[in-house]
């Protein structure tokens, strides 16, 4: 066991299980938000009030096995992709009051994305979907990258909590991006090391982003 792996009487591995729950669910909410707004275009509807029922819920976790390790971007494409698979000019049948989430994001979704590239796909719904119906998902673009580099009186706020103790790290664990050299809680507290030792493990990319990549590991 790593000599951080036990935060007071806390398991880094419990907390993190718990974060990535979390994730699971954010990146839910937004493939079901991103799954409404490409609807509403596509059908030329002002709003629709959907509801996620048991199949939806199971898609779901079966795409997140599928995919563990995915964001944002690659689940904007996959429902494109997804809603360009029933809105073509090969379909006769009119599914616009039918479709629902499972069909976007389920086992037979999943086999038809992996017939292809991510490159023809994309490329595929250019042409197709987004060509013929201008659809368009900017504004529900993640906005991520740019908060994993910047100060946010949030999470400063968070990071102030228990600061410089046990029950501290355990909570930035839980609710934060963990260390970050621009946050003067991050700073001075005395787990720092320990912080950037477990960002460097659970989450490399955003390591990676924060520029610690090629640094000494001297704090």
């Amino acid at each position: 066991m790593n000599h951080y792996q036990k935060v007071g009487d806390m398991d880094v591995n419990k907390i993190m299980e718990v974060k990535n729950n979390r994730k699971i669910q954010r990146l839910f909410r937004y493939a079901v938000d991103t799954f409404v707004e490409l609807i509403c275009q596509v059908t030329k509807r002002k709003r629709l009030d959907y509801r996620c029922n048991d199949a939806d819920t199971a898609s779901w976790r079966y795409f997140m096995e599928a995919f563990p390790t995915v964001g944002e971007d690659f689940i904007r494409k996959f429902a494109e992709y997804g809603i360009q698979s029933w809105f073509n000019d090969g379909n006769e049948r009119d599914y616009s009051r039918a479709v629902r989430f499972n069909w976007i994001f389920g086992r037979a979704a999943i086999d038809r994305w992996n017939k292809n590239s991510m490159k023809t796909n994309v490329y595929l719904t250019r042409i197709g979907l987004k060509k013929e119906n201008k659809i368009n998902v900017v504004r529900i673009k993640s906005c991520i990258p740019e908060l994993i580099i910047s100060i946010r009186p949030v999470e400063e706020n968070f990071k102030a909590e228990f600061h410089n103790t046990k029950r501290g790290l355990a909570w930035c664990i839980a609710n934060t991006t963990l260390y970050f050299h621009k946050s003067s809680n991050c700073a001075k507290c005395v787990f720092k090391k320990e912080c950037k030792d477990i960002l460097k493990r659970e989450y490399p990319k955003v390591y990676k982003k924060r520029g610690y990549d090629n640094q000494s590991e001297e704090l």
